[in-house]
């Protein structure tokens, strides 16, 4: 029996409100807010670990690793690692820092943070 393969995406809608880590072997389509909220006993600042690309229209609060493409065209607080891209659209806004392969920011976009570009991140883990 052949084992087909199918391309996996999360969709966080619009009205959601996630408290706590997001980690998924596909893609990431995030519409409404993902946070670790106060109070909750992490140390860890990593809310959203995608071996897929995330797509950003809503907003995240925290760390966001992937091993691919990230594209951000809402709000992100908190530091980037990407394994391929990270694009910031004319809406998108980003506060933190950013390591990754390749950077693009479209005009209109923000970044306020120290921005890394390097081959050696292609070791994130998958």
């Amino acid at each position: 029996m052949k084992s087909s393969k199918y391309s996996s995406i999360m969709i966080i809608s619009p009205e959601s409100l996630i408290d706590g880590r997001i980690i998924a072997k596909g893609d990431i389509e995030i519409l409404g807010r993902v946070q670790i909220l106060e109070g909750n006993s992490t140390n860890n600042l990593l809310v959203v670990e995608s071996g897929g690309n995330i797509i950003i229209h809503g907003e995240v609060v925290g760390d966001v690793k992937c091993v691919k493409s990230i594209s951000i065209s809402g709000k992100l607080i908190g530091n980037i690692v990407s394994a391929k891209e990270v694009l910031i659209s004319p809406t998108g806004v980003v506060t933190g820092n950013i390591c990754t392969n390749r950077f693009k920011i479209a005009d209109g976009g923000h970044f306020k943070g120290n921005l890394e570009i390097s081959d050696d991140i292609n070791d994130i883990d998958k």
